[in-house]
């Protein structure tokens, strides 16, 4: 089974894709996260951005593996298996999630080579596992014959809050919403205007509009499509 959610910045696709999978025990596939981690590896290792060539074979060099790690796996428990992803047999977690690794994803994502790559690291994954798949084209591009799609969204104001929320959790220093918002906007038209895999929701996503809903709220419902959807 695969599940992708797409969306924007800030529309809670990463919270509620990762609390999907855990309820249903299978893989939470991040696919910005593979992004995020050849960036920070091409800058540990001194690597020019622009150099197509070079970033592509790095990521075809590296080893990603997606590892279910806690409770066992069960399905649509409350408690389920966190997913931890290893580069090169390490957790990155951790630095995955900084400005840095954001910045340097948004640099390399536009690039062809690159994207040819891990789009075949995403399929070798859902060769042995079932997924939710998180991304900005997963359900057009990466997995377009998929059981479940959904594309979530909220106002750019709505998402820029909760983006500063994030980052204030993990720095303790408040933000500036109103220049996270700018930056959200700026992402926004370059991901919607790209040639290659430009954001958009496949023509047969299910769209939620999450400004004015909580995540259990969302949750709720998309769990309530899959389980409809699923049922003989």
């Amino acid at each position: 089974m695969i599940i992708t959610i797409d969306g924007p910045a800030g529309s809670g696709k990463s919270t509620v894709a990762r609390k999907i999978a855990k309820k249903l025990g299978i893989i939470h596939l991040n696919s910005g996260a593979l992004f995020r981690a050849i960036g920070l590896k091409a800058r540990r290792l001194g690597l020019e951005l622009d150099d197509e060539a070079r970033i592509a074979r790095l990521a075809a060099e590296t080893t990603f593996e997606f590892v279910l790690s806690g409770s066992e796996a069960g399905e649509m428990q409350d408690g389920g298996p966190d997913t931890r992803l290893l580069v090169d047999g390490e957790s990155i977690d951790e630095r995955l999630g900084s400005a840095e690794a954001s910045l340097l994803a948004s640099r390399i994502a536009v690039q062809a080579p690159l994207r040819d790559v891990l789009l075949e690291v995403q399929r070798d994954v859902s060769q042995k596992h079932s997924l939710v798949v998180e991304g900005r084209d997963a359900g057009t591009v990466v997995f377009p014959e998929a059981e479940f799609k959904f594309y979530l969204d909220a106002d750019v104001r709505v998402r820029a809050q909760r983006r500063c929320e994030e980052r204030q959790g993990a720095s303790g220093e408040p933000l500036d919403v109103a220049k996270v918002q700018a930056e959200i906007e700026a992402r926004d038209t370059r991901d919607a205007t790209r040639e290659i895999a430009p954001q958009v929701a496949a023509d047969d996503a299910i769209r939620i509009d999450t400004s004015e809903l909580g995540i259990d709220e969302v949750i709720e419902e998309l769990c309530s499509r899959i389980k409809t959807e699923s049922a003989p």
